[in-house]
């Protein structure tokens, strides 16, 4: 954590973000919504999609993700889900539920913390203290 002074902060979005999934459906995809905050839409789509060649993994695929009826969808009618009224941009204009959650949790995780990438590439605010040499992080 960049700032330790701030951990209530971050805190206040996950706890957040568990009080709705405990009720709610959340668009709120491991991979697929880093990709959409990244704006990679063509990696999101894919991330989304099981195909042959990932295995059929996806987070479409995901045994909880496939559970639920409401998200047997596409990846375009995933990105078309409308923000609800309390899911609006942080300047109050409507975004899609996808585009919502993606900021709001890579936006939190990139302002307080630091995120590892696949192949060790750290990414976030407080990056270059990131040092991975003894393989840590692929725990």
């Amino acid at each position: 954590m960049v700032d330790p002074s701030r951990a209530a902060e971050a805190l206040a979005v996950f706890h957040d973000l568990r009080q709705r999934a405990l009720c709610d459906v959340i668009p709120a995809f491991p991979a697929t919504s880093r990709h959409v905050y990244s704006g990679d839409m063509k990696s999101a789509r894919g991330a989304w999609t099981p195909n042959p060649s990932s295995g059929f993994k996806g987070d479409r695929g995901d045994r909880w993700v496939s559970a639920l009826p409401e998200l047997d969808i596409d990846f375009d009618a995933l990105c078309a889900l409308p923000a609800r009224p309390d899911e609006l941009g942080s300047d109050g204009s409507a975004v899609t539920r996808l585009d919502y959650w993606a900021d709001r949790i890579w936006g939190t995780v990139e302002q307080f913390g630091t995120v590892i990438e696949p192949g060790g590439a750290a990414v976030g605010s407080d990056a270059d203290a990131v040092s991975d040499t003894d393989g840590s992080a692929d725990d």
